[in-house]
């Protein structure tokens, strides 16, 4: 669990141009035609954390919770596996 913190702010950036590229349609496609570019047009159009971390911070707060529920769940649940 120490790892976690570190993985998710290193890859939040992409999951941020993912999430752009689901929503957004063939005009998104066309906005951020791959990652190198599409990372790039972020940063420079809505700077590093009004655009590469947004919503970063909530993505922590929802991963506590969640990551206690699972491992409570298969702690309960370990027998039956």
């Amino acid at each position: 669990l120490k790892t976690a913190p570190p993985a998710q702010t290193f890859v939040y950036p992409f999951d941020v141009l993912r999430r752009r590229l689901q929503t957004g349609g063939a005009e998104a496609k066309a906005k951020y035609p791959n990652t190198i570019q599409g990372l790039w047009r972020l940063y420079r159009e809505e700077g590093f954390l009004n655009g590469l971390y947004r919503g970063c911070s909530l993505n922590y707060l929802k991963t506590v919770p969640n990551t206690t529920v699972y491992l409570a769940l298969f702690d309960v649940l370990k027998e039956y596996i």
